[in-house]
């Protein structure tokens, strides 16, 4: 069954920013655009690295380590990697990087809580 679980306070989350949480076992990124929280998977859907450490512009965040860009608000893959790794994926004669969308979760505030839908 569903539950929703309080993992950051509102002012721990400022506009334009984001946070990391573990909840469940399961590291999950908080972000705040103008007021409104959105959570995914923190984990990159392609190397699994932490998309907390990544730069957020708007409501993309990128992965730090190949430049995949993930909406915050849907969890999908608007950018599957940089144009850097691109190129060098074609001189390497390389496979083409995979990057899976990550999963989005329902959020809610209750009071001054942030609180994430987990089942």
């Amino acid at each position: 069954m569903a539950r929703y679980v309080s993992v950051a306070k509102t002012s721990d989350i400022p506009a334009g920013q984001k946070k990391r949480v573990e909840l469940d076992d399961k590291d999950i990124l908080i972000v705040n655009i103008d007021g409104k929280f959105y959570a995914i998977d923190d984990r990159c859907g392609h190397m699994n690295m932490s998309l907390a450490v990544g730069k957020l512009t708007g409501k993309h965040v990128t992965c730090p380590f190949h430049g995949a860009t993930f909406d915050v608000t849907t969890g999908k893959a608007v950018a599957k990697h940089s144009e850097q790794i691109d190129q060098y994926v074609q001189s390497m004669n390389l496979p083409i990087v995979k990057t899976k969308d990550v999963k989005k979760y329902n959020v809610r505030v209750e009071g001054d809580n942030v609180q994430v839908e987990v089942d």
